[in-house]
């Protein structure tokens, strides 16, 4: 008497897609753990269904029986692969494809698998929600061809791909920049990096990749504006990162000695050197304060900070080089009214040098300043101290060349 597994072989044979017979056997093989005949009665079924989702699910089902309960998989991969022939978006039979051949290390054939899978999500799956999926399949295409056959100009075309299925998709942009950048077509390359810094969601690295293009903006492209720009746009994101405003300053440095000057940029400059003193400890706090000052002699809260900087440190003598430095840089008679106050100031309050004050304040009233009369009067009144001013202060040497207040400062650092 016949048993009922082979009654239910006897109805599929009649009729391959009786849903009822194929349900049995298969729990029936599943009970007894008949992991072959299952994964057989799912390949037959599938076959008879033909080009269906269902077929391919099937098959995908069947293969995962002949690779992780039977052993074969040899079996596994040919069933993985009739599964995308029926349907070539098959994400599951996909996935395991690619993780095969690339434990195995064939990349032709995960080349092949990946293009398959990719081509029919464009195909069959084209919207919003593969985009994502297809964007990564472009990038490991592009990644094959770059890497294993060494051509990079049939990977970028795959990172472009990967690019425009998903704008954010920054590890395609950076693999596409990389290429460029080796090539030198540093115009694409800085393209390529302002797409990644809109598509970067991470704040660091957002302001890393604006120093970086500042680099190549100043040193590659010797285009000032655009290396200055970025920088600008990194101090926006970050005005108290030492790193960024040392490069925004050295770099208008390197501009100006380069002839290239542009109007506000001596401003800008001291500017960044005075916030980056601010940040700094006193030793090299002076120094930037310096570079500020040998930029712009004028920067009134650079020279507050700086006498602050000196007073603990009792560096007086620093101080009166420093303004003397100052007042001798400036032209106009009316922005070194700032300078002489403060020297008048230091002789008499640190200094001690009453004469000397004498001098600067005498300075002051040829100059049409008649704030600081009162001091003046009761200087050359009737203490002892001379009736005419005294000679004007011998000159200091002249004040340094920015750059070579920057040297004082990379050294610091």
């Amino acid at each position: 008497m016949p048993s009922d597994v082979d009654i239910y072989k006897q109805r599929l044979a009649a009729d391959p897609l009786d849903m009822s017979a194929f349900s049995a056997l298969r729990n029936a093989y599943m009970k007894n753990g008949m992991w072959g005949d299952l994964a057989v009665l799912l390949e037959t079924r599938a076959a008879h269904l033909g080009s269906d989702g269902e077929a391919a699910d099937l098959y995908h089902r069947a293969g995962e029986l002949w690779l992780d309960r039977i052993g074969d998989p040899a079996r596994g991969t040919s069933t993985f692969l009739r599964a995308m022939e029926v349907v070539p978006s098959h994400r599951g039979s996909a996935e395991r494809l690619e993780r095969i051949y690339r434990e195995a290390g064939n990349y032709e054939a995960l080349l092949q698998i990946l293009t398959r899978w990719v081509e029919g999500l464009e195909n069959y799956e084209p919207g919003k929600e593969s985009a994502s999926l297809r964007s990564a399949l472009y990038q490991q295409i592009g990644e094959i061809w770059g890497g294993y056959y060494q051509r990079p100009d049939v990977a970028v075309t795959f990172y472009k791909r990967a690019t425009q299925s998903d704008p954010t998709n920054v590890m395609a942009i950076y693999l596409a920049r990389e290429i460029y950048v080796n090539a030198a077509n540093y115009e694409t390359a800085a393209r390529l990096y302002d797409m990644e810094i809109s598509a970067e969601p991470d704040r660091e690295r957002r302001i890393a990749l604006y120093r970086e293009l500042a680099i190549l903006h100043e040193q590659q492209l010797s285009d000032w504006d655009s290396a200055l720009l970025t920088l600008k746009r990194a101090y926006e994101l970050t005005p108290t990162n030492p790193d960024v405003l040392y490069e925004l300053g050295t770099l208008l440095i390197r501009r100006i000695d380069a002839g290239q000057e542009a109007t506000g940029d001596r401003r800008l400059a001291s500017d960044a050197f005075y916030r980056l003193a601010q940040l700094s400890e006193d030793d090299i706090a002076l120094q930037y304060l310096e570079t500020a000052l040998d930029l712009l002699p004028v920067h009134e809260a650079c020279l507050d900070l700086y006498e602050s900087s000196c007073a603990r440190a009792a560096r007086w003598e620093d101080m009166r080089l420093r303004l003397e430095r100052c007042f001798d840089s400036i032209a106009d008679s009316q922005e070194r009214v700032p300078i002489l106050r403060r020297l008048g100031r230091l002789h008499l309050e640190r200094l001690g040098d009453a004469a000397k004050a004498a001098d600067y304040y005498e300075l002051l009233a040829e100059h049409g300043d008649p704030a600081d009369l009162d001091v003046l009067r009761r200087l050359r009144g009737g203490e002892g101290m001379p009736a005419s001013p005294a000679p004007a202060p011998a000159s200091p040497p002249p004040a340094a060349q920015p750059s070579a207040r920057t040297d004082a400062a990379l050294a610091a650092e």
